[in-house]
């Protein structure tokens, strides 16, 4: 037998080899693995998503505030041209405890801390953000 007829009766054995053999019989202990990494990597990216969340949020937020407070100073510097930095960084200090009080005497409760406002002050508050594309000033 030469070697060419050789590998190719290596070749049928091996293919009627694969072609009998039964499937891999799939034990308890392979199931159980998989539902364990199938667990094990729902939580991995559940917590990963959450602390993403989470640091999003924040940044979300502080830059809200970076807005709120830069826009203050600009106003409060427009509206008093004398002031310097000591004047309008006091008013924008107490601005920031009137945050903190709202956040610990209102419990979230925005439309009653709106209501108190409006009533102490006699402005209306409104906030009506401009999508973008619809007016200068819009989110992107």
């Amino acid at each position: 037998m030469g070697r060419a007829e050789y590998r190719r009766a290596q070749r049928a054995a091996s293919k009627k080899k694969n072609a009998t053999e039964p499937p891999a019989l799939i034990s308890e202990q392979m199931i159980s693995r998989a539902l364990w990494e199938k667990q094990l990597t729902e939580k991995i990216d559940r917590e990963l998503g959450n602390r993403y969340y989470r640091q999003a949020s924040k940044e979300s937020c502080d830059n809200m505030y970076y807005i709120m407070m830069c826009s203050m100073a600009l106003a409060l510097h427009d509206c008093n041209p004398n002031w310097g930095s000591e004047p309008i960084g006091k008013r924008l200090q107490l601005t920031m405890e009137y945050v903190d009080r709202f956040a610990k005497e209102w419990n979230g409760d925005i439309q009653g801390y709106i209501k108190k406002v409006e009533e102490e002050t006699g402005l209306i508050i409104t906030v009506d953000s401009v999508p973008a594309g619809e007016g200068e000033g819009g989110y992107d």
